[in-house]
C-alpha cells in the first residue's frame, strides 16, 4: 500500500511538472509574435504531445487509484472476514465450554439423584422388611393429632431419624401412586408419597417424604429392599419421619406383625 502511494505521487508530479511545461508553451506562442511557421507548428506539436501525455498519465493516476481502492476494500473484505471467523471461533469454543459445563453439572445432578441403594430383603423374617433404619415415635393405635390436636385413629406406624435417610420398598410390588398428596386425591395429609401394590390384597404407603427425593413412578416395578425416596416432613408433620401402613383388602392393619 505504501508503494502504491508513492507510485501515485509520483504520477501526479509528473502531471504537474508537464502541465507547468505546457502552459509555458503556450505562453512562447503567446510571445513569440514572430516565430516562422514552422517553429509554432513545433511548438504546437509539442502542446498535443504533452496533453496526449497528461490524458495518460492521468490515466494512470486514476488506474491506481481504483487499483488502490480495489485492495483497500479487499484487505477490509479479508480482515472483515477474518473477525468473523474469530468470533464465530470464540462462540464455538464458549459453546463448548458451555455444553461441558452443562454436562458436568447434569452428571454432578444425576449423580446427586443417584438412585437410592437397594438393601437385603433378608433383614426381616415377616413378608415386608422395615423400610426405613430409625425409631418407632408412634405406633398403630388412637392418639392425639400433634398437628390438629384432635382425637384420631393412627393408621400405621412412625418412623423418625434424623439426616439423610433412605426409605425403600417392604416388599416387591407395582406403584400404584408418586407424588404430592394434594387435598382431595385421597393422599392429602401425608406430602410427597408412594403407594405400591403387593399383590394378594397388600398395599404399602409411605408418607413425609422429602421434596424431590421420589424415586419411582406410578407403574414402575420394586422389588423388595428398592430405595424409593428419602425421609422428610411434607404434609402434616412436625418434624422428620415416615409415616408407614400396610393395607390389607384395602383396610389399614398394625405394621408389627408384619416387619
Amino acid at each position: 500500500m505504501k508503494k502504491l502511494s508513492t507510485e501515485i505521487a509520483l504520477s501526479k508530479n509528473n502531471l504537474e511538472s508537464q502541465k507547468s511545461q505546457k502552459d509555458e508553451l503556450i505562453l512562447a506562442i503567446a510571445a513569440e509574435k514572430d516565430l516562422t511557421q514552422q517553429q509554432k507548428n513545433d511548438l504546437l506539436a509539442k502542446q498535443d504531445t504533452l496533453s496526449a501525455s497528461e490524458k495518460a498519465i492521468a490515466g494512470n493516476i486514476q488506474a491506481e487509484q481504483n487499483r488502490q481502492a480495489e485492495l483497500q476494500l479487499a484487505a477490509a473484505r479479508k480482515a472483515s472476514a477474518e473477525r468473523a471467523a474469530k468470533e464465530e471461533a470464540a462462540k464455538a469454543a464458549t459453546a463448548q465450554a458451555r455444553s461441558k459445563t452443562v454436562t458436568r453439572t447434569e452428571s454432578q445432578q444425576e449423580s446427586s439423584a443417584v438412585s437410592i441403594p437397594s438393601i437385603s430383603a433378608g433383614s426381616s423374617t415377616g413378608m415386608f422388611i422395615k423400610p426405613a433404619a430409625g425409631i418407632l415415635t408412634s405406633g398403630f393405635s388412637d392418639r392425639t393429632n400433634p398437628v390438629t390436636g384432635e382425637h384420631e385413629s393412627h393408621k400405621g406406624q412412625d418412623i423418625a431419624a434424623g439426616g439423610s435417610v433412605p426409605i425403600y420398598a417392604a416388599a416387591g410390588g407395582t406403584v400404584v401412586f408418586s407424588g404430592f398428596g394434594a387435598p382431595g386425591s385421597g393422599y392429602g395429609g401425608y406430602g410427597y408419597v408412594v403407594e405400591i401394590d403387593h399383590g394378594n390384597g397388600y398395599q404399602t404407603l409411605y408418607g413425609h417424604m422429602s421434596a424431590g427425593s421420589l424415586q419411582v413412578v406410578a407403574g414402575q416395578s420394586v422389588s423388595q429392599g428398592q430405595g424409593i425416596g428419602m425421609m422428610g416432613s411434607t404434609g402434616q408433620s412436625t418434624g422428620q419421619h415416615l409415616h408407614f401402613e400396610i393395607h390389607k383388602n384395602g383396610v389399614p392393619v398394625d405394621p408389627s406383625p408384619y416387619i
